[in-house]
């Protein structure tokens, strides 16, 4: 199957490319190298998948439906697996309209660039987020998710309704996945099991976010 990845140099897409490869399958990483991960992150993420000749990378940005379209017109995929995304709860907080642009935006051009190429099969990557306010715990799959408490949850949430309201409409196959608590090899330090595991192997104090009162199941 040929299957293109949006947000292939990130942490999830990079494992999943692997994965796919593996799996014997034809692959376009579609990706921005935008800074967001320490420099030289996001390519050695792909050094093993820029091995194998079932692989190829376009570095091109989800927000801009000309370079979505080029990736999805030139590559022709089965499937496209959206997993483009940046979930820094402190950078949406600052850049509002960045993350909606990004989450909503991006899943949007996405799909119409689908139904325009008759890819017949897209998954949409979102997140724990979109729970928010729910007070059930754990939470289960068709639990509210109608209270996010973060800007990301919210854009997110949004992108989940538009695909919703597009697949009612469109020919293409949409499911959503929704990922908690992902963490693992080649993960940014910046994110919160590597700051902690660093902590614990240095026998530090470990760092606190935010206000101290929340807390992670």
């Amino acid at each position: 199957m040929r299957v293109l990845v949006t947000g292939a140099a990130g942490f999830i897409g990079a494992r999943l490319t692997e994965v796919l490869l593996e799996g014997g399958h034809q692959v376009c990483g579609f990706d921005v190298f935008d800074g967001e991960d320490p420099e030289g992150w996001q390519e050695a993420r792909l050094e093993e998948a820029q091995a194998s000749e079932r692989f190829n990378l376009v570095e091109g940005d989800v927000t801009k439906a000309v370079e979505v379209e080029q990736a999805v017109s030139g590559f022709r995929p089965a499937a496209v697996v959206h997993l483009a995304s940046r979930k820094d709860l402190v950078w949406a907080e600052e850049n509002p309209e960045a993350c909606l642009k990004l989450h909503l935006d991006g899943a949007v051009k996405v799909m119409l660039a689908c139904q325009k190429f008759n890819v017949s099969q897209v998954i949409l990557g979102s997140s724990a987020h979109v729970y928010g306010g729910s007070r059930r715990y754990p939470y289960t799959e068709d639990d509210s998710a109608d209270q996010p408490l973060s800007v990301v949850g919210a854009a997110l949430r949004s992108a989940e309704l538009c695909a919703h309201a597009h697949a009612l409409r469109s020919p293409v196959n949409t499911s959503v996945v929704r990922l908690f608590s992902v963490y693992g090899p080649r993960q940014s330090p910046r994110c919160l099991l590597p700051n902690l595991a660093a902590a614990a192997s240095r026998r530090v104090a470990m760092p606190v976010f935010g206000d101290g009162t929340a807390g992670r199941l």
